[in-house]
């Protein structure tokens, strides 16, 4: 028996669902199969095993879902259903696990909600550093009664937290507005 014969066979004696099952039991995706139609699935299906040297594999599983028909026997004869590497079209080769595709778009959502407000709490601690700097300074000073120039320090920390500041709102948005006075003030010139 040739392959052929092997095709009407599978064709005759499967409905659509029945192969979708065959397929299924041969861990090959039937989705994958790049033809349309049943007979062109099942051509894309003998080749590919023939391709992969396992056409003894599909004849089991025709002869396990189908006893009572008379199926090649490949194993006495493995060249009846088998041809030469040169005679697949390349064209076949589609045996493959399923391709995931949504993996790293749902990575990169992950990434997205993740680090968004992260990066917005980020930026509004830095938009606010030089008053929760004071207010801490200033409470030190009160409650220990350290003697820490207060404006000193913050001269030296004013102008990187002004900067980042000024990027936090532009990034993210704000509600109040810096002018160039403003960041005047903060950074003591």
């Amino acid at each position: 028996m040739n392959r052929e014969e092997l095709h009407n066979l599978i064709d005759q004696r499967f409905n659509l669902e029945e192969l979708k099952t065959l397929c299924f039991n041969l861990h090959v995706d039937y989705d994958s199969l790049p033809s349309e139609g049943k007979r062109a699935k099942i051509r894309e299906l003998i080749l590919g095993f023939e391709r992969i040297d396992k056409i003894n594999e599909l004849v089991e599983k025709c002869q396990e879902m189908r006893p009572s028909v008379s199926w090649p026997n490949s194993a006495k004869n493995p060249q009846s259903l088998s041809q030469t590497e040169a005679m697949i079209p390349k064209s076949t080769q589609h045996f493959s696990a399923p391709k995931r595709i949504n993996e790293p778009q749902k990575q990169l959502w992950i990434i997205i909600l993740v680090a968004s407000p992260i990066i917005g709490l980020v930026g509004i601690f830095y938009a606010f550093t030089p008053v929760i700097f004071l207010v801490l300074m200033l409470s030190l000073q009160v409650i220990i009664g350290l003697k820490i120039n207060v404006l000193s320090e913050i001269r030296v920390f004013a102008p990187a937290s002004a900067i980042i500041a000024i990027i936090s709102m532009s990034l993210f948005g704000s509600t109040t507005s810096l002018d160039v006075g403003d960041i005047q003030r903060i950074l003591g010139a």
